[in-house]
């Protein structure tokens, strides 16, 4: 029911909030007289919103809403094995994305912006003045502000974000029904960075069938990530739901993490390493191969009487030593196979290559 631009979304936004109330008071009393019909919308409107944004506070303070994407790694992670995403809301089993609720949805992520806020400070004059500016953030990762936000990153910095911009924008001339078809046949989520994927990659990955040739995305424990929803749900649910995920060792790195001790393994072998050194397949055999092996240590650790004996902080420094452990020993068997078949010169160049790029010390 409400117009998709940015500004007719702000303005319902404010329409349906506390501040809607107020504007429909001074507007009435500036026209000298109470227009009855207009009055009743408007404040119609405004005890509306205001529902949704207590909703949004009981939802924040019951872990059912999820607001803007994390700054940090590790919460990025963390997020990643939760299955959790940016601005939604818990639904039996999955989330989903409030965006399609337009105006309502936002109020939702508002009211969850300022219990957050209402929690780390406990002034709500204080928490007013940071919720908006936090929801306003939200806002600017709706669909139609995607593009803009990522021309003007290019636009600021183009020897960073210039190609990526440029090559996604190129896989946008794909339709999104055909790239929707692509992404319900595939079973996985593919890696689309430019610099070990190539260029065409955005392209490819909406392209059905011709996206499955990409290499998939692993998490920090060496899985695949699976695609978010099921195939229907793909093709024409908006909410583009993923499914919520958890164990004891995704509990556990959650606990420690709202504690202030996050030790939520970061990426390895990503985009920006080892990337002149290894092939895009090499590079997910590595992670696959670190992820699964840390996982393994990891589980059999936090089970272990030792450890549910230690303070928080030393069970984040032991977690991320056996981290650090099992990427060390992955490289070193990467390295086995990388000169198993290589004699004199040959592993010598090679072996100082991988030197030179951080790849062993």
């Amino acid at each position: 029911p409400f117009g998709r631009t940015p500004s007719a979304v702000a303005m319902q936004i404010i329409n349906y909030s506390p501040v809607g109330i107020v504007k429909t008071f001074v507007q009435n009393i500036g026209r000298g007289r109470f227009d009855q019909r207009l009055f009743s919308q408007g404040i119609g409107r405004g005890i509306t919103g205001t529902a949704a944004i207590f909703i949004g506070m009981e939802m924040f303070e019951n872990d059912m809403i999820s607001l803007d994407f994390p700054t940090t790694e590790a919460e990025r992670n963390q997020w990643e094995l939760e299955g959790r995403k940016a601005n939604s809301i818990k639904v039996g089993e999955k989330w989903r994305s409030v965006l399609p609720l337009g105006p309502g949805g936002m109020l939702l992520i508002l009211g969850g912006q300022l219990q957050q806020s209402l929690d780390e400070n406990g002034s709500l004059s204080q928490s007013l003045l940071e919720a908006g500016p936090a929801t306003a953030k939200s806002f600017t990762e709706q669909t139609f502000l995607v593009g803009i936000n990522q021309f003007a990153k290019a636009l600021n910095d183009p020897g960073r974000y210039a190609v990526n911009v440029v090559a996604r924008t190129a896989g946008s001339t794909v339709p999104t029904i055909v790239s929707d078809v692509g992404r319900a046949v595939d079973p996985l989520e593919r890696r689309t960075y430019v610099k070990t994927e190539g260029f065409e990659a955005p392209f490819i990955a909406r392209v059905p069938i011709a996206r499955q040739t990409l290499e998939p995305r692993i998490d920090v424990f060496g899985s695949p990530l699976a695609r978010g929803g099921n195939a229907l749900e793909t093709m024409i649910d908006p909410t583009r739901p993923t499914r919520i995920k958890s164990d004891e060792l995704v509990e556990e790195l959650r606990r420690l993490f709202d504690i202030g001790f996050p030790a939520t393994p970061t990426r390895f072998a990503d985009e920006k390493t080892y990337t002149n050194v290894l092939t895009s397949e090499q590079i997910t055999y590595l992670q696959e191969k670190a992820g699964l092996m840390l996982e393994e240590k990891l589980k059999n650790l936090i089970a272990h009487p030792e450890y549910k004996k230690l303070d928080d902080d030393a069970k984040m420094r032991k977690i991320q030593e056996f981290t650090n452990r099992a990427r060390v020993i992955a490289r070193a068997e990467m390295v086995e196979e990388l000169v198993r078949d290589l004699e004199r010169e040959e592993l010598g160049a090679k072996l100082s290559e991988l030197k030179n790029e951080g790849f062993m010390t």
